[in-house]
């Protein structure tokens, strides 16, 4: 529920620090120590938790029983009673002394994730397992839980000390003196208020914010007197308890239904789950044509880096002002989506394309009089060059006998003879542009087959028709689903692509499976943006499954067409395509697109070999195709002048540009190795491009640094050798990324060639695929610069006692080392996360101490509303900011601000725990030994596990039948606000907070302990039936957080495991 903040600055919430949200206790200052060395006393006695329960009459109730535990209990209970008070104190964060033996866990105040905690440490320290379910519906007591376990053969000695005497619930704590903490939200209720409020007060003194103050009554025993709105929460609370039922693996696991009939735009095939992360892995590294532009603010640079990257601009806008003027004044009318291509703030007053005044050869000059080597060479068109001699002679013949548009065009005839000739195939038909051939090629296999569907695999291109215009989502369940790429792309014209895996013997058995309901299957048989991969094994295999089910084969070599083999692909390989598509070279500049092929399919565009004379007639079923400058005389005069040449210097000149190609790479290559440059140079016969190793995001910069050093490559980065190309040029070009290197190095953006400690860390950083939650959030955070912020979560501890500042600094830089979700960032696109080994962490110290009184906590309001809202860089990193700001000289507040993409609410209680602990040990020099740290990539690869998969598989299933009914939309909350809901949704928000007598809230603990509930869901249910109440609806639905540390059994995992339940 958004609406307007009540104040400027953020919502402060102050309460009692516990060792992660969710336990009851508070962080008491110790006393100092008297003795000359001014150390830290250790905490007195097991005094670390000093929390007072809710209820006096539990209170009373507890410590009359410990007068009588041994006298009511024979020995083995006794011992196990101890043990199980010992656990419950550890996990309610209250002395064992104080956990009562007859009073109901639930009422206690044990939540359902601290029971499943109990659970995992008594299996832990007895050996046998007790049900989650069974702590919440039947062994509800400590006397209970303890006649059980003695009932199932656990037995203890009675134990040596005092019950008061036991051991302490918690390690031993250092001195860390934080009295309370303040935690500041910026965002929606929705998102940071669900995990904060998990941290409530718990101090004894009755009284604690709950967050809701509709809760005016106990639900009354008998419901048959009871109110609606009272009966409704008892419905609630029964459905609740049956969805706890679900979470905690208990009863019957909802059934699976039939598996659903899929959209067509997806993969008919089963999908192992074991496969979906592998799919998801190599998917995230796909060429995908189109990108919103990058509105986000610039960051993340090092002042170092920052320098040289203004520095570049600056050089760069002088020396191209012609271009950068042209750019600005024709903007208004001329609309050119390759102006904005790659646009980043940081990098704005580059973002303008080199206005060419001439070209020749392999050169180009640009309005400013700039000299350039081409390697974009009209994006493979200009094979021969910017002024080949028989081309321009061809065109400068065919332009005086006039345009001649309309009639015939008198060399159409031989031009397509002499193609089907070198290419191998039957017919060809002559249009203007890839993207035309691509569209008419689907058409005739469409119209021949009498089928719709068409197959393709993702990181190709295909030019710019919508029915191409797609790329790849993975579904939970492994399933590769085709989305429409673009805005503008409806999700009709892609709904029967079938998007498979390239060079994947599992996309070769699903279209042997499904090859009776596909019309085509389209692809480049290289793609042209992963030239490294050559995959003759799966084009054989291809060719195989669509014979065998009379499937359109159609190759796209538009891009290399000719620029490989005179026959292309088809003769390269010694694969046969049904159709191929051809463009670019073949006319060496002149606009042109060809479709050829077999005989059978070409004849759908003209019927087919017909004679004069006789009775003959066009006997195929024709479709449509025609276009006003299909067989252009100047396309037909180029193409015949082209195809010649390439007739008579055969397959040897595409070899020797191959080689050369070849020799190029194994150059610059060589040298990136030596130098220890995360990028190398892949190709496919004379087209190459760069390719940075995982991670390294500064490539755009490089090529700026190419261009102002005379080397051209065009944004999409495919470069392209040609014959006007000469040993000159690639010297110059060589010279070029040599220097490009050294300056970027220069500027910080490589590591240097001797610090041999830069460089393990930059190869030792790992990459690994964001979870469904992240990118879920991921996706958020691109929205706007105000909804990434709305992620920042912010925690401030008060330290009251003089504070070691470098003993905190260690202790938190050991927390960073310990946990790689704090030393992660973000791939530029969301497709995947970057660990690195060591991360540095920069606690810096504010001081305003030497401010007026009453000016510090004004200064520090305001410039803590100042940090919560300064965006994090995801990409750059880090997303963990750490301050301590003096107000005296006993009086810190310790800041901790994260984004939420790296950590959730009990991250940062098990971050707070270990920096208590590992402070303690710099302090005092007591050693502590931490449980071992569950990586946040090991998270990622249980979530990715056969048996998670099939557990998601099922709730999955179980949600959507919930959901189902006569409409597939979801309940709508409409609240009876006093203002139309804003169109656009906004990320500021507030909190109203309530507090609810001691007393009521006690009774509300004893009527979810009769219904096997938790305080919690008790609340939640009362407050869906305050939905109910204000809307009238029937169906509301409301999100919960559920942790995902609990499911997988990893108290010590920090980053974002938090999963939202319906």
């Amino acid at each position: 529920m958004t609406g307007t903040r009540a104040k400027s600055r953020p919502p402060r919430r102050r309460h009692s620090l516990a060792q992660r949200p969710g336990a009851r206790a508070r962080w008491l200052p110790p006393a100092r120590c008297a003795s000359s060395n001014n150390n830290w006393n250790l905490w007195r006695g097991n005094c670390t938790w000093l929390p007072r329960l809710c209820n006096r009459r539990i209170k009373e109730r507890v410590m009359s029983e410990l007068q009588t535990v041994t006298s009511d209990h024979a020995a083995p209970q006794a011992a196990l009673v101890s043990e199980l008070r010992i656990i419950f104190g550890q996990v309610l964060g209250v002395e064992p002394a104080q956990v009562a033996i007859d009073v109901n866990f639930l009422e206690m105040g044990a939540e359902s994730l601290l029971l499943m905690q109990a659970s995992r440490r008594i299996e832990e320290r007895f050996g046998h397992k007790v049900p989650f379910r069974l702590l919440i519906d039947q062994l509800v007591t400590v006397g209970a839980l303890a006649d059980y376990l003695v009932q199932q053969g656990v037995a203890l000695e009675p134990p040596a000390d005092e019950l008061a005497g036991a051991r302490p619930p918690a390690p031993t704590p250092g001195p860390l003196q934080a009295i309370s903490s303040t935690v500041y939200d910026e965002g929606t209720p929705g998102t940071m208020g669900m995990e904060t409020t998990s941290a409530a007060r718990f101090d004894g003194s009755g009284e604690g914010p709950i967050g809701i103050e509709d809760v005016a009554r106990v639900l009354p025993a008998d419901l048959a007197s009871a109110s609606d709105v009272e009966r409704i929460v008892a419905r609630q609370l029964q459905l609740m308890a049956q969805q706890l039922e679900l979470l905690r693996g208990g009863g019957q696991r909802p059934t699976k239904p039939s598996r659903p009939v899929r959209a067509a735009s997806t993969v008919g095939a089963e999908s192992t789950p074991e496969k979906a992360q592998d799919k998801q892995d190599k998917l995230k590294d796909e060429f995908v044509a189109y990108h919103p532009v990058q509105k986000g603010r610039p960051g993340g640079l090092s002042e170092r880096q920052y320098r040289h990257l203004q520095d570049l601009i600056s050089r760069l806008c002088e020396r191209t002002q012609g271009s950068k003027q042209y750019a600005q004044d024709y903007r208004p009318y001329l609309a050119d989506n390759r102006a904005v291509a790659g646009f980043r703030l940081a990098w704005k007053e580059l973002c303008y394309l080199p206005v060419v005044a001439r070209g020749d050869g392999s050169r180009i000059w640009d309005v400013d009089g700039n000299e350039y080597v081409d390697l974009t060479m009209g994006f493979g068109a200009l094979f021969f060059g910017h002024t080949p001699a028989f081309i321009i002679d061809a065109l400068a013949q065919e332009i005086q006998l006039g345009m001649r548009l309309g009639p015939q065009s008198a060399m159409a005839g031989q031009v397509a003879q002499l193609l089907c000739e070198l290419t191998g195939t039957d017919r060809a038909v002559f249009c203007n542009s890839g993207t035309e051939a691509v569209m008419a090629a689907l058409r005739v296999a469409r119209a021949v087959t009498g089928r719709h569907r068409v197959a393709m695999f993702p990181g190709s291109f295909h030019g710019t028709f919508d029915g191409t215009l797609v790329r790849g989502e993975v579904t939970a369940d492994g399933q590769l689903e085709a989305a429409p790429m673009a805005p503008g792309v409806t999700p009709n014209m892609v709904k029967d692509v079938l998007l498979l895996p390239y060079d994947s013997p599992e996309s070769i058995e699903i279209v042997r499976a499904h090859g009776p309901e596909l019309a085509a299957v389209l692809l480049e048989p290289t793609r042209s943006r992963s030239p490294n991969m050559q995959p003759v094994d799966f084009l054989r295999g291809l060719r195989e499954a669509t014979q065998d089910s009379d499937t359109a084969l159609i190759f796209d070599e538009v891009v290399t067409g000719f620029r490989m083999h005179p026959g292309g692909a088809q003769a390269l390989f010694g694969v046969m395509a049904d159709l191929v598509t051809y463009g670019k070279a073949i006319t060496g500049g002149i606009p042109i697109g060809v479709v050829a092929g077999k005989r059978r399919y070409m004849d759908a565009l003209d019927g087919g070999m017909w004679q004069y004379g006789d009775d003959s007639y066009p006997e195929a079923e024709l479709t449509f195709f025609a276009g006003t400058f299909c067989k252009h005389p100047l396309a037909m005069s180029a193409a015949w002048a082209v195809l010649n040449y390439l007739k008579d210097e055969g397959p040897a000149l595409q070899e020797r540009l191959g080689e050369r190609t070849v020799q190029l790479a194994a150059q610059l290559n060589d040298y990136f190795k030596a130098e220890d440059v995360p990028m190398q140079i892949v190709h496919f016969g004379s087209l190459f491009r760069f390719l940075p190793e995982p991670g390294f995001r500064f490539m755009d910069i490089f090529f700026f640094h190419l261009l102002e050093k005379g080397i051209y490559i065009w944004e999409g980065r495919n470069c392209f050798l040609g014959t006007a190309h000469t040993e000159e040029d690639l010297d110059l070009f060589v010279q070029a990324v040599q220097e490009s290197v050294a300056d970027m190095r220069a500027g910080g953006f490589f590591p240097s060639a001797s610090a041999s400690d830069e460089r393990g860390t930059a190869q030792a950083s790992r990459t690994f695929p964001l979870t469904e939650a992240q990118k879920h959030l991921w996706i958020v955070t691109q929205l706007s610069e105000e909804a990434s912020v709305a992620y920042n979560q912010s925690l401030t501890l008060e330290i009251r006692g003089p504070l070691d500042l470098a003993a905190l600094r260690a202790a938190l830089q050991q927390v960073v080392d310990r946990h790689e979700a704090l030393r992660t960032t973000f791939g530029p696109d969301g497709d995947c996360q970057v660990v690195f080994p060591l991360r540095p962490l920069d606690v810096e110290l504010l001081d305003f101490s030497d401010l007026p009184e009453e000016a510090r906590q004004a200064r520090l309001d305001a410039w803590m509303a100042q940090e919560i809202r300064r965006p994090f860089d995801l990409v750059q990193g880090p997303l963990v900011r750490v301050h301590v700001v003096k107000l005296g000289p006993a009086e810190h507040h310790l800041v901790l601000t994260l984004h939420h993409l790296v950590t959730d609410g009990k991250s940062i209680g098990t971050i707070l725990g270990e920096t208590r602990a590992l402070y303690a040990d710099q302090v005092t020099g007591q050693p502590i030994e931490l449980p071992p740290p569950v990586p946040f990539s090991a998270y990622v690869d249980w979530l990715s596990h056969p048996q998670q998969q099939e557990a998601a598989q099922a709730a999955r299933a179980y949600w959507l039948e919930r959901f189902a009914g006569p409409s597939s939309a979801l309940p709508f909350l409409e609240l009876p606000t006093d203002h139309p809901r804003r169109p656009l949704q906004t990320f500021a928000g507030s909190r109203e907070r309530a507090t609810l007598p001691a007393a009521l809230r006690q009774a509300l603990r004893q009527v979810g302990a009769q219904r096997g509930c938790t305080l919690y869901v008790t609340l939640l249910a009362a407050f869906q039936a305050l939905l109910h109440r204000l809307t009238g609806q029937e169906d509301v639905i409301v999100g919960v957080p559920v942790a995902g540390q609990l499911a997988m059994g990893a108290d010590h995992l920090v980053g974002y495991c938090l999963n939202v339940l319906p």
